[in-house]
């Protein structure tokens, strides 16, 4: 009997709680507006980690910043979330829901109708919501969304407790899927995402991932002094012609200890997978250089060459680049990657395990004085037969002021040989200097000076149309990359059969019979490529921060461009919304490109196909070299590619006669 009164107690509390208005029982239990605050002029900068097909992890910054608001109609009004490549999302968050009407990720703007509904305030933990979906520029998608609580996030910018966690799924007709797994904190926004992409045509899923690095959200600084981001720039400024002399201690396993004097300039460059990479020639002789990269992808070395104390020299390829620090690289944090061993011309199976890290900043006393707050940035790869450890010390507007090496035995522990370099003085911009505080007042005064000139709207204006004009292959736009077996003779002599891979994000892989071969092959086909590299957003390559446009004379070719701040001094001729003449400096060294002819893409963009470059001794006309170039394109499908190249040159050391036949291009899936 009282089982019976217990179960009738429950039936009837059952049925008042069912009977409670429906919007009492399920009243929201968060604001949603305090978790994604949309103020204009709140910004985001988020590390991207991308996962490569190929097993490499990839990485970039991006910034997001509310750029205003957008009328949809006469009651909607969305907040445009706009990134640093101009991409942006139309979205809105009141105190029930999260909902995204639109985006434009580079083809136009495209709206969702009805809106995406990331989460509302009353969907119960754990359930699936699906909705249908038309958008303006396609077929109608389904999406799924879900709620799933609260978790707490560790990320460079912090710790945070009790992150709304949500994850929305669109699926397309043809079955490719974007699936988006979302943590927002309170008072701060989305501080991590997982995006994860199937593609049944390519049968292949891709992921990436972002953290928040920093941020300023509602005139409040998100992440502390750690959870900045470096200009890498500012840490390494070298002009061709720049000089760098240190006092160079060698010490071997055996005790014998020596101390040189090296001094390093930049001087000459060259095309490569990574584009331009421009020499650091050594005063130890040809065999000790360095070939530097410093672009988007971060300070990278490519190719070096090592003398030291050895009678025989020591030739280092990077493929990829040996990463020595980025813009997005979080202090503190090692980022991972290999290749496969070389040994003199073979590669073995087995792969070299490279990390590198920003270990923070450190003050370092040098002959020159004590330079403060130098970049420390460290290197190291593991070989099948010892450790090998790199410190590099970078002072702001100087560069590398001190070098330490060390490489271990891994059979017996032994260390075999440390170097250690400290800087005694140097010339940056051209201006000598011999002690630690006038290189500081030197950086201060350069950087005011950059910062005061004048940049020139037209100018600025004029280059940027001609930028945006050339033709690129974009991967964003959908660009897979390709292999191709090509036909090479050189010098005239029997035809070589090479095969090229050309990645999606447009580096090269070559497969030659002989390395001399392909050594040549390489850098004509990089040549190609960083000629289709894209430059956008424009501003992170010349905004306003990192070169000054000047306008100069009107000529019977077009229009002169000066660039400040660009570190081979670079002055453009301009005409047609073409470049026609490009002349730079490479020290000791100057040279002058000259666009003969071009075609016009359907869309108006041009590609050279016939251009000279003449080289000449500084602050003379004495010519020394000449190359040529007569290059063909064909439209294989969506895109022009290259059908062949003749390339003649007088430079010394270098073929006379390079002709190259693609044979056969097929697109990657």
């Amino acid at each position: 009997m009282k089982r019976i009164f217990v179960l009738i107690a429950i039936a009837i509390a059952f049925a008042l709680f069912n009977s409670l208005p429906e919007n009492k029982a399920q009243e929201p239990k968060f604001n949603l507006r305090e978790f994604y605050p949309l103020a204009d002029g709140n910004t985001w900068t988020y590390q991207v980690k991308q996962y490569r097909a190929d097993g490499q992890l990839a990485y970039r910054l991006r910034t997001q910043t509310i750029a205003g608001e957008e009328k949809l109609d006469h009651q909607t009004v969305a907040k445009k979330l706009m990134d640093d490549r101009g991409q942006y999302y139309l979205l809105a968050v009141d105190e029930r829901s999260f909902r995204v009407f639109g985006e434009n990720a580079g083809q136009g703007e495209v709206k969702i109708n009805p809106p995406y509904t990331l989460l509302e305030a009353s969907h119960t933990p754990g359930k699936v919501y699906t909705s249908r979906h038309v958008p303006s520029d396609g077929d109608a998608v389904t999406s799924e969304s879900t709620f799933f609580g609260v978790e707490s996030v560790q990320t460079p910018a912090g710790a945070f407790k009790d992150c709304l966690k949500l994850r929305f799924q669109s699926l397309k007709p043809s079955g490719a899927t974007l699936t988006t797994t979302s943590y927002l904190a309170k008072s701060v926004g989305i501080v991590r995402e997982v995006f994860e992409v199937f593609s049944p045509a390519a049968e292949q899923s891709l992921r990436y991932e972002i953290e928040l690095i920093h941020g300023s959200v509602n005139g409040r600084k998100i992440g502390d002094d750690t959870a900045q981001t470096i200009k890498v720039a500012e840490y390494f400024p070298f002009h061709q012609g720049d000089s760098w002399t240190y006092d160079w201690t060698y010490r071997l396993s055996n005790g014998q200890t020596r101390t040189t004097e090296r001094r390093r300039w930049f001087e000459g460059a060259k095309f490569t997978n990574a584009g331009a990479a421009f020499k650091l020639a050594s005063s130890t002789g040809e065999e000790d250089y360095q070939f530097y990269v410093l672009d988007r992808g971060g300070l990278r070395i490519i190719e070096s060459g090592e003398k030291g104390m050895r009678a025989q020299g020591v030739r280092f390829n990077y493929d990829p680049a040996l990463l020595i620090a980025r813009d997005d690289m979080v202090i503190g944090r090692t980022y991972r990657w290999s290749q496969p061993e070389q040994d003199g011309k073979d590669r073995k199976a087995t792969l070299i395990q490279f990390a590198s890290t920003l270990d923070g900043f450190e003050n370092v006393e040098t002959p020159m004085g004590r330079y403060e707050n130098c970049l420390r940035a460290r290197v190291e790869w593991e070989t099948s037969s010892s450790r090998v450890k790199n410190i590099y010390y970078y002072a702001r507007g100087v560069g590398m002021v001190a070098y330490e090496y060390e490489v271990i035995t891994k059979r017996d522990s032994t260390v075999m040989m440390t170097i250690n370099g400290r800087i005694k003085e140097a010339t940056i911009s051209g201006n000598k200097v011999m002690t630690a505080d006038e290189a500081k007042k030197l950086w201060g005064r350069i950087s005011a000076e950059l910062g005061a000139a004048e940049d020139n709207p037209q100018a600025r204006a004029l280059f940027k149309e001609t930028s945006l004009n050339r033709y690129v292959w974009d991967s964003d736009l959908g660009f897979r990359g390709f292999t191709a077996d090509l036909a090479i003779k050189i010098d005239g002599g029997a035809t070589v059969p090479v095969k090229v891979k050309c990645s999606p994000s447009l580096e090269i892989e070559i497969e030659a019979p002989d390395a001399t071969t392909k050594i040549l092959i390489h850098e004509e086909m990089s040549q190609f490529v960083t000629h289709r590299q894209p430059r956008k957003p424009f501003d992170a390559w010349y905004g306003p921060d990192k070169a000054k446009f000047k306008l100069g004379k009107e000529t019977t070719e077009g229009r002169e461009i000066f660039i400040e701040g660009d570190s081979m001094g670079s002055h453009y001729i301009i005409g047609d919304r073409r470049v026609i003449r490009l002349s730079r400096s490479m020290g000791r060294m100057e040279f002058t490109i000259f666009n003969r002819k071009h075609i016009q893409v359907e869309d108006g963009r041009y590609i050279a196909t016939e251009y000279e470059v003449s080289y000449y001794v500084s602050g003379t006309k004495q010519e020394v070299g000449h190359d040529s170039f007569v290059d063909t394109y064909v439209k294989q499908n969506a895109y022009w590619v290259p059908k062949s190249r003749v390339h003649t040159s007088t430079i010394k050391g270098k073929p006379a006669k390079i002709e190259l036949e693609v044979l056969r291009l097929e697109y990657l899936r």
